[in-house]
């Protein structure tokens, strides 16, 4: 969500049925074939599950919104966002993506739309014009998580923290002594090392900064080191303004 830099008003849509939009190709129907006690039934449309829905879905609404992608539109899957640097231009890109949306006979779900605001919450992280903050809930999951007892809690956990390891400062080195518990054959250990990172991922986690958008115009530098166990980067940016 680079392009994000510069945008003040936001729109989320979701789309209605998700994947069953899309039909089926003749002649593939029968790989979608489905067995019940009366007799055994195809899919005439794209049903949750097959291997490649997810992709063809995303190729899908790409091809539908590709003259407003990364212009005033961020698509993942069903869900839509549409972001504007002001209310006059969020009206015309709203309403284009709309018209879009019913030219092909696609329809949203009214409950889990959001129209014309300041902030707004798309997977799972909370968009604002000065950048990307943590969802509440988010930080509340994290927050009762309870210690792991054994290697399938301590995955739980680690896939949860991944997907919000952008807010976390070195999280790999963080994360490391609670990688080695999932390893194959790795015996169970929990002891202060690992008691230590996995409190240290949820304290981080729990005072996570602001996320500043990406600004093009800005010089970027860029930080490699690399270990024996370990390669790692940062990339950062000068911004004069603020002395940082």
């Amino acid at each position: 969500m680079a392009q994000l830099h510069g945008a003040k008003i936001f729109t989320k849509l979701d789309l209605q049925w998700g994947y069953n939009n899309v039909w089926v190709m003749e002649g593939d129907k029968w790989k979608t074939v489905f067995c019940t006690k009366y007799s055994l039934y195809e899919s005439l449309v794209m049903t949750f599950g097959l291997t490649n829905a997810p992709a063809a879905f995303q190729h899908f609404m790409n091809e539908l919104f590709k003259d407003l992608l990364d212009i005033c539109v961020i698509i993942y899957l069903d869900d839509i966002l549409i972001y504007s640097k002001d209310n006059s231009s969020h009206t015309q890109h709203v309403h284009k993506v709309l018209k879009q949306l019913m030219e092909n006979q696609l329809f949203c779900k009214a409950s889990k739309c959001t129209f014309h605001v300041i902030s707004v919450e798309y997977l799972g992280i909370i968009v604002l014009d000065k950048g990307f903050s943590l969802d509440k809930l988010k930080i509340q999951a994290i927050q009762e998580w309870p210690t792991p007892t054994k290697v399938k809690e301590v995955q739980l956990f680690l896939g949860f923290a991944n997907f919000l390891q952008q807010f976390v400062a070195n999280f790999s080195h963080m994360a490391r002594p609670l990688h080695n518990l999932v390893k194959k054959d790795a015996p169970w250990k929990w002891e202060a090392r690992e008691q230590a990172a996995f409190q240290g991922i949820k304290d981080t986690i729990t005072n996570a900064p602001v996320l500043a958008h990406a600004n093009p115009t800005k010089l970027y530098f860029l930080e490699t080191d690399a270990l024996g166990a370990a390669l790692g980067s940062i990339l950062s940016v000068l911004d004069v303004c603020k002395g940082r």
